[in-house]
């Protein structure tokens, strides 16, 4: 005879009463989503440009996308999409976001604001909508033509925002979201977080990168300063470089600058040179060059990987401590000279070479290759 267990019972019943939970869920929401409501509202501006105007946008949880005419004027074009399962709250939330408009000295403003009938400002937009339910999403999208030469200065809160070749100065504060930008031959400042920026050239200015992961194609002159992000950069001529726990990668650099920290750096062929003080961390792939006049590196408790490329006679100066050297057999310890005591110094081809590579490094690995 089959021994009865109270227990399997008791745990099918609930299984059986999950199961109709979980149904009667599912249908609650296919009823509910069947039910939604989409109401979109579009608006758009048109503005003369003065020579210097500057486009100025502050917008949240949705994209600002810019593109250019060859017209003296700015035309802005505002999209409003609202979903919700009653149409009185698509109303009522209608209600609470404004946009607020300023046109005066060459300058044009938009700025997309949540407020309730007490005259509270939200916070953001997900604080109206959830005022109303969870089944609510609001939409704000600014679409901008100006011409090239315009200043734009823009802050966008989830959602993306794209740019096209502009020659004018561009300031974006973007935080969740995605940036592109195609040609910006201007002054960029430019601070990034929680996404990915994907850009074709920049001639000059400052990028914040936090938690950003960046496509670079082609810079000038730039100031990165990086935290947990990954940048790549395929060629540059000037890099002022400040990162935390970053991966960095550069193809190609004229002269690099900079303070890492935790940070692991692929650097590829040096044409200049470059001066870097790193703290952990790893220094791999860089390529001196023939043309490259000095590399000045302080490391500690960092491993670096340093290439010559088809030398011809050099020297390096080198303090260590608690350090593993890996040296090809061609270069050749050489007497210090005066003031260098203290230090150690080795010579490819010539002991009277100048110093091409100063290195003081603690705790970690160092080595050299000649290809």
């Amino acid at each position: 005879m089959k021994r009865f267990n109270y227990k399997t019972m008791i745990i099918r019943d609930k299984l059986k009463y999950l199961c109709v939970i979980i149904g009667l869920a599912l249908m609650i929401s296919a009823r509910v989503n069947a039910q939604q409501i989409n109401e979109t509202l579009s608006t758009s501006y048109l503005y003369p440009a003065t020579r210097t105007v500057s486009v100025q946008i502050n917008n949240k949880y949705g994209h600002v996308k810019v593109n250019t005419w060859a017209k003296d004027s700015v035309k802005v074009e505002i999209t409003q999409t609202y979903t919700h399962t009653s149409i009185e709250n698509i109303n009522k939330l209608k209600s609470s976001i404004n946009i607020l408009r300023y046109n005066a000295s060459g300058t044009i403003r938009f700025e997309t604001s949540f407020e309730q009938s007490g005259g509270r400002f939200f916070r953001n937009v997900r604080e109206a909508t959830n005022m109303f339910g969870s089944e609510s999403n609001t939409r704000i999208d600014y679409s901008i033509t100006l011409p090239a030469r315009s200043n734009i200065n823009i802050i966008n809160k989830y959602g993306d925002v794209i740019l096209p070749t502009l020659s004018g100065r561009v300031t974006v504060d973007l935080s969740n979201g995605n940036f592109q930008a195609q040609r910006l031959s201007g002054h960029s400042e430019l601070n990034l977080a929680f996404g990915n920026a994907l850009i074709n050239e920049l001639n000059n200015g400052v990028l914040g990168l936090n938690f950003v992961e960046l496509s670079l194609n082609r810079a000038n002159s730039l100031t990165v300063n990086g935290s947990s992000s990954k940048i790549d950069i395929k060629s540059i001529t000037d890099l002022v470089l400040d990162s935390r726990r970053d991966r960095v990668i550069i193809e190609k650099a004229g002269k690099i600058a900079g303070t890492t920290y935790f940070t692991s750096a692929n650097f590829g062929e040096l044409a200049n040179r470059c001066e870097l003080d790193m703290t952990y961390g790893e220094l791999s792939g860089l390529k001196l060059l023939d043309s490259t006049t000095e590399c000045i590196i302080v490391a500690r408790t960092c491993n670096l990987n340093i290439e010559m490329m088809q030398p011809s006679a050099y020297s390096l100066l080198l303090k260590k401590s608690g350090a593993s050297l890996k040296f090809p057999e061609s270069l050749t310890p050489a007497p210090v000279r005066a003031g260098e005591e203290g230090l150690s110094r080795y010579y490819f081809r010539s002991n009277i070479a100048e110093s091409k590579l100063k290195i003081n490094i603690q705790n970690g690995n160092f080595k050299i290759i000649h290809q």
